[in-house]
């Protein structure tokens, strides 16, 4: 590396994330289960999306509401929509300390105005499988194939080795 290179953050995802995928394709995600939605005002907007793809919602408003329903019920998919710094909060301590086991089989999406859609990066500084922006919530299903399909392709073989005895 020379001296002048300086380490710079990964572009931010072009808006060509809007182009549409096969929304119902098989994923490694089992959109047949319970999804989580916790707090904010774009959950309005979150559930017919979700229905789209078969999830049974459980709406919260809190995180720690968020953390009791999980420690009763075997969520396929979380959607934090909580303000604030994602660490700190009661429903990602609880996600981070998670078995593995029976995290991998969770699909963690946080939203908020200060995420950028679609940003890997950033999901993955958050310990989330998927960010996006606010005013990109009406925009869960085309963001929901994209994040599954991307999912699918990067942890369905190591996921199907974890379920072979």
């Amino acid at each position: 590396m020379m001296k002048d290179d300086k380490l710079q953050r990964p572009p931010v995802p072009d808006p060509d994330w809007l182009t549409p995928v096969e929304p119902r394709e098989e994923t490694g995600v089992d959109s047949t289960g319970l999804a989580l939605l916790v707090g904010g005002d774009t959950m309005v907007e979150l559930v017919p999306a979700l229905a789209e793809y078969g999830f049974q919602v459980i709406q919260v408003v809190s995180g720690q509401e968020a953390v009791m329903a999980m420690k009763t019920n075997d969520f396929r998919l979380v959607i934090n929509c909580l303000t604030g710094e994602p660490d700190k909060s009661p429903l990602s301590q609880f996600v981070n300390e998670m078995a593995m086991e029976r995290r991998r089989l969770i699909y963690y999406v946080l939203v908020g105005a200060d995420y950028k859609t679609m940003y890997n990066l950033e999901a993955l500084s958050n310990s989330a499988n998927l960010v996006l922006n606010s005013r990109d919530a009406g925009n869960m299903t085309l963001a929901l194939a994209r994040g599954f399909k991307d999912h699918e392709e990067l942890f369905g073989p190591y996921l199907t080795a974890c379920n072979q005895p």
